[in-house]
């Protein structure tokens, strides 16, 4: 059994549309046919979404906190039951936000850019929301080089001190949702 701390992490790799199908009775989110549970334990359960462009969801519903990932830049609709579909609005922002189970963290890291040497004392998630080569040095200055592509994304459950940098010669950027 799934606690109610779960984060739903929502991964859009492609234009897609969040809108009912007339006379369709609501699916759980895990059970709509096009998003693709990639990863559930105990703390989070990541969902992958690619929907062709004019093409649409069967109507679903969302049972946890979620946060919404996007890969591309494209529009989304909404739609509430028994509510008229939202206007398309773009999907593509930063994520920066907080909510009662988590907090994200926007990095954007110019080429040859490191961060601060933070510690992560809670579970997490990290999303890369664009490909370039990811550099994690720990304290005791051994570092570990990954080449990272949009959409790659990895859980960790572990006390972590580090610093992020792109060793890349292309900005890069990824999501952190941390779990509270």
């Amino acid at each position: 059994m799934m606690t109610a701390k779960i984060c739903s992490a929502l991964l859009f790799c492609s234009s897609f549309a969040f809108a009912a199908q007339e006379a369709s009775a609501p699916v759980p989110v895990e059970n709509e046919p096009l998003h693709h549970v990639v990863l559930k334990n105990d703390s989070v359960v990541v969902i992958h979404l690619t929907l062709p462009p004019g093409e649409r969801t069967l109507y679903h519903t969302h049972t946890h906190d979620r946060v919404a990932i996007p890969l591309s830049t494209t529009s989304i609709t909404q739609q509430v039951l028994n509510e008229k579909e939202s206007a398309p609005s773009p999907s593509a922002a930063a994520v920066a936000a907080e909510n009662p189970s988590s907090r994200i963290y926007n990095w954007v890291l110019a080429p040859g850019a490191t961060s601060a040497m933070h510690t992560h004392v809670r579970p997490y998630l990290i999303v890369a929301t664009t490909g370039f080569t990811l550099k994690m040095t720990a304290p005791d200055a051994q570092a570990l080089t990954h080449d990272v592509k949009r959409g790659d994304f990895h859980w960790v459950d572990a006390k972590v001190t580090h610093t992020l940098a792109n060793a890349g010669t292309a900005e890069g950027q990824i999501v952190e949702v941390e779990l509270k």
